[in-house]
């Protein structure tokens, strides 16, 4: 039987941002987690900025912020 989905928490959000500054491989990162790799990758993607290369990385606080309130701006 399928686990049930259960979307990432500001902890796991925050643990992908240290472990992809420490250079980690999604591999390592997905294995330390126990998500699938689809996951890890679509917060990774979501999250980063490649044309502003001084934005580049995963914003875990501003996507905790999205899950929260789906559809509504954060407030300031």
């Amino acid at each position: 039987m399928p686990r049930p989905y259960h979307r990432l928490d500001s902890d796991e959000r925050r643990t992908i941002l240290r472990l992809l500054n420490a250079k980690m491989p999604v591999v390592a990162i997905v294995r330390q987690l126990g998500r699938h790799r689809s996951a890890i990758q679509h917060e990774i993607g979501r999250n980063d900025f490649p044309a502003l290369p001084e934005c580049a990385g995963c914003f875990p606080l501003l996507a905790q912020d999205r899950v929260r309130a789906p559809g509504q701006a954060a407030s300031a």
